[in-house]
């Protein structure tokens, strides 16, 4: 993550913890957290987690989702969950 008006980086996902990569970042409402997709290894399924803003652990907080978004009151939360049918 990179604040462009300090010119400062925040490394939030060591290289190598996501071999598949990250992809459908999005911030919280309140900023403090981005939720992305990514698989791990041990994944099966498209996984949705999220890392603090500045730093920190990732979390697992869905399985089997991706395109997180937030409400614009930022007390519910969506995703795409299952096939894509056409």
């Amino acid at each position: 993550l990179k604040q462009i008006e300090t010119n400062s980086e925040v490394e939030l996902i060591p290289k190598g913890e996501f071999p598949g990569g990250v992809e459908n970042s999005v911030f919280s409402p309140d900023g403090n957290f981005i939720y992305f997709n990514g698989n791990k290894a041990d994944d099966k399924t498209q996984t949705v987690y999220r890392v603090p803003t500045l730093g920190g652990n990732a979390v697992k907080m869905l399985t089997d989702a991706w395109g997180v978004t937030f409400s614009p009151d930022g007390k519910q939360i969506a995703f795409r969950r299952g096939t894509d049918s056409t």
